[in-house]
């Protein structure tokens, strides 16, 4: 395996600090040697993973800077960063997808030769598990496919939060071996761990105390000694109890006199630029957006028990309609049809499917988004490539929604914009399931965990179904009304409406405007009392103005929620 000469990487004066004015990471000063394994340990609280994304440029420090080969780690980073992996704590893989398959896409994304797949795979004795899906992986297993992610551009140094992290002893040695082999074919690894059990594999032991301070740099074999400690759960608890002192002591001591990351041994300064190679290849947008479409794809139908599921939406919407209201509701001749309820069930069930496939999309995966926004993702081509997918999977859902639920109700006869109308309700159905997908990926880019995207589909679907003014009149209620107007039910069932031309075919809305044009006060309070409030609006006459009006505020909330899961996505960038 031929992999770049490893760069030295050298750190003065890290510090992290948050705006409340907490530190994390108190002046680290660290010198890290070429190719070789170093473990940063400590209690909790001690700032492990905040100076191993430092160090990786993944979050900079507040102050301080990092020189990677001689060059600023923070001011170089695009041209530098596909030399460096980093491997988070957060699952980086699609569990759904074979093994061999997942890396593929990874490979693509990266612009890495089809055959380092088979490379990676061979270095990390993973040949024979290449087409198993990764959630039947032993967790080493994964925990080294996670690693294959980075290997696949051949990086030269590899930083690790936590990758033995609940691993049984046996799987934890495995894994700490295979960085050790790593390290041997000539990349730097750093890694965070409490694996110290494994720490005699490892070139350097970094310890840091609670604050983020340095205490001890060398030999794991010297650690020991220098803490005066049976083991390293005594470490710990001295570190806990005294790290203040023990940081005081190591920056008095004459082992840091003599380190080479102390800044009186050197300038301290940053070198200068040596310029370098430039940063690796990256697939343009347009590859990256159909590999992003595939995997999405990919993922989406690797379930096949959810994927069917999701294809039985519409027609189990559409017979548990059939059953409710019957046949014949949109006939343009007749008496006691219900076509409102038809056009609701098609609004709701359009709304539904959008936001339901949508709504989890992007936060089950946030992991994956933020490693590869770090290596060149575009986050145009990640948000398109999910309308890709699923707007096909809603113009599918619609299609069949409509073509069952249209053919039993014998109408609309006419169309207003489009012929035939079975088409022209189909297109404005899939334009209410397409905003409703887009306002489901903005749910999913802001919110936390996937739990709480689960919460909030029940509270949404209430939302629009009351929006939608279909039902329950408030258009004319401060506040809903307005409300309405960025609710895709709203303009959904209003394009329906006049689509199918509603307000010629509800016995309602004929009687309603009877009763109106008579101008009696006394009947116009007795069909109110009779028939309730349920309106019959002038945006649901059967006009071009009404259908093509009501079709393009759909594709301009789809378009608003777009950019909402766009502002959601940048904020999650790893380094801002």
């Amino acid at each position: 395996m031929v992999v770049d000469e490893p760069g030295e990487l050298v750190a003065r004066g890290l510090v992290v600090e948050l705006p409340n004015g907490r530190r994390l990471l108190e002046a680290v000063d660290l010198h890290l040697d070429a190719g070789k394994l170093t473990a940063v340990v400590g209690p909790s609280g001690s700032g492990k993973s905040t100076l191993l994304n430092a160090l990786a440029g993944i979050r900079p420090a507040t102050a301080g800077i990092v020189q990677y080969d001689g060059r600023d780690l923070y001011e170089s980073f695009e041209s530098v960063r596909h030399r460096i992996g980093h491997v988070p704590q957060d699952e980086v893989l699609h569990l759904q997808l074979p093994l061999g398959r997942a890396l593929q896409y990874t490979a693509r994304l990266r612009n890495a030769a089809p055959e380092r797949v088979d490379e990676v795979l061979g270095e990390l004795g993973l040949t024979e598990r290449a087409h198993v899906t990764i959630s039947r992986l032993s967790g080493g297993q994964q925990q080294r496919a996670s690693v294959g992610l980075e290997l696949l551009t051949r990086p030269t140094m590899l930083f690790l939060d936590e990758p033995t992290a609940g691993l049984d002893p046996g799987y934890e040695r495995s894994v700490m071996r295979t960085f050790r082999e790593l390290a041997d074919g000539g990349r730097t690894v750093v890694i965070v761990t409490h694996a110290v059990a494994s720490l005699d594999i490892c070139d350097t032991v970094v310890f840091l105390a609670p604050g983020g301070k340095l205490t001890f740099v060398g030999r794991p074999s010297d650690a020991l000694a220098w803490f005066g400690a049976a083991d390293y759960p005594d470490v710990f608890l001295e570190l806990e109890q005294r790290g203040d002192e023990w940081s005081q002591r190591w920056l008095a001591s004459p082992e840091w006199a003599a380190s080479p990351a102390n800044p009186g041994n050197g300038d301290g300064g940053p070198a200068a630029d040596a310029g370098g190679a430039p940063g690796a290849a990256r697939s343009g947008r347009w590859g990256q957006l159909l590999t992003l479409s595939r995997r999405t794809a990919d993922v989406l139908t690797s379930t096949k028990g959810h994927f069917r599921l999701l294809l039985l939406q519409a027609p189990v919407v559409a017979v548990l309609l059939l059953v409710a209201v019957g046949f014949g509701n949109l006939a343009a001749e007749g008496a006691g049809r219900r076509p409102r309820i038809v056009l609701a069930v098609l609004m709701l069930g359009a709304v539904t499917m959008g936001l339901v496939n949508a709504c989890r999309e992007i936060v089950r995966e946030l992991a994956v988004y933020r490693r590869e926004r770090t290596v060149g993702l575009s986050l145009g081509a990640y948000l398109v490539s999910k309308f890709v997918v699923l707007g096909a999977l809603a113009f599918v859902q619609s299609a069949v929604l409509v073509a069952i639920v249209v053919s039993a109700q014998q109408g609309p006869e006419r169309s207003v914009v489009i012929s035939p109308p079975i088409v022209e309700l189909g297109l404005l159905v899939f334009l209410t399931a397409l905003a409703s997908v887009a306002m489901g990926l903005a749910v999913s880019a802001w919110v936390t965990t996937d739990a709480a995207a689960l919460v909030l589909i029940p509270v949404l679907l209430i939302g629009q179904l009351v929006l939608s003014d279909s039902i329950i009149p408030v258009e004319d209620k401060p506040g809903l009304g307005q409300l309405a107007w960025v609710s895709p039910s709203y303009w959904g069932f209003r394009a329906e409406a006049a689509s199918a031309h509603l307000l010629e075919n509800e016995m309602m809305c004929q009687l309603r405007a009877v009763v109106e044009a008579r101008g009696n006060p006394e009947q116009q309070a007795t069909f109110e009392s009779l028939f309730g409030q349920a309106p019959c609006r002038d945006g649901w006459a059967a006009t071009r103005t009404n259908v093509a009006g009501a079709a393009g505020a759909l594709l301009a909330l789809t378009a608003t929620f777009a950019a909402i899961a766009a502002l959601g996505l940048r904020r999650r960038d790893p380094r801002r």
